[in-house]
């Protein structure tokens, strides 16, 4: 093996290992809590409940600090459902719209990946001033 490849592949099991011992450490805290929690609560706590509470505190997280209300923690019995919901068909032309509480007007919640509003070019934020000549005040 010619020395560069070995360089390579030594450095990239370092910057492998160095990466995964970072994991780990958020992982072994969390599994420390779980566990003096479990044991030593008052009372039974159930591992599966704390696990979920941290979940949801984690992605609370990203809404708080970064205003990311579009993530979520979907717990593993809703998991089924929730794909269903995703792979339904749609009617429409594929966004989801809002009233603008200052304008009246409607606004691009979402616009659904590779529906026909997304292929139009519509985009989060966008208003919709009028449909078929009439404005959209007050829909």
């Amino acid at each position: 093996m010619p020395r560069r490849n070995f360089t390579i592949l030594i450095a990239a099991v370092v910057i492998s290992l160095a990466c995964g011992l970072k994991a780990n450490r958020y992982s072994d805290v969390l599994g420390y809590a779980m566990r003096q929690i479990t044991g030593r609560y008052f009372e039974d706590v159930d591992e599966q409940t704390l696990f979920e509470g941290a979940m949801d505190g984690i992605v609370n997280r990203l809404d708080s600090k970064f205003d990311d209300k579009h993530s979520a923690y979907i717990r593993p019995a809703k998991v089924e459902g929730f794909e269903q919901m995703l792979s339904q068909e749609f009617g429409g032309v594929g966004m989801e719209v809002r009233q603008d509480p200052d304008t009246k007007q409607l606004l691009v919640v979402m616009p659904l990946p590779g529906s026909p509003a997304a292929e139009a070019g519509m985009r989060v934020g966008d208003r919709i001033l009028k449909i078929d000549g009439k404005t959209t005040e007050g829909l």
